[in-house]
């Protein structure tokens, strides 16, 4: 699947770099059906849905070598919840639908402000499909919480 992606049509790859993304949106935010497939290092994906029961994803270009790159924020939707096991670190290709909206903070999940006070926007996205690279996939394990104890009836 990985490799599927990979090779599609020139016209559906579309980099996370250089303002690609933005451009590409831009571009065809008029059509409600765009899509783009982005490659990338993921950075941050929760494995916690949010309020609205789906999980935060950051994709960074992997050939930029802007140390100060925020990365492009995405949502993935809880039905595609067995296709994340992986974490940061992974290297991914996304199928994804672009859309401008307001950014969250990573940690305490709140909008972030600008210097008025106004939400920040940015170029985001919503998950149509992920899939991690076999050969860069860094595997989930979920934390285990062993301080529980347990009673032992008398």
């Amino acid at each position: 699947m990985y490799k599927l992606l990979g090779n599609m049509p020139d016209w559906l790859q579309t980099s996370l770099g250089a303002g690609d993304l933005k451009a590409s949106h831009e571009q065809n935010k008029d059509d409600f059906s765009r899509i783009a497939i982005v490659e990338g290092d993921v950075t941050y994906i929760g494995h916690e849905a949010n309020d609205n029961g789906s999980f935060m994803v950051i994709f960074e270009d992997e050939t930029s070598f802007d140390l100060e790159a925020e990365g492009v924020q995405g949502y993935i939707p809880k039905e595609l919840e067995p296709w994340i096991q992986f974490s940061a670190g992974t290297h991914a290709r996304a199928v994804v639908r672009t859309g401008e909206g307001n950014v969250r903070d990573r940690e305490t999940r709140e909008f972030i402000k600008d210097e008025e006070g106004n939400n920040v926007k940015k170029i985001i996205f919503n998950v149509l499909g992920i899939v991690a690279d076999p050969g860069m996939k860094v595997s989930y394990e979920p934390a285990v919480d062993d301080t529980e104890e347990v009673s032992q009836p008398s």
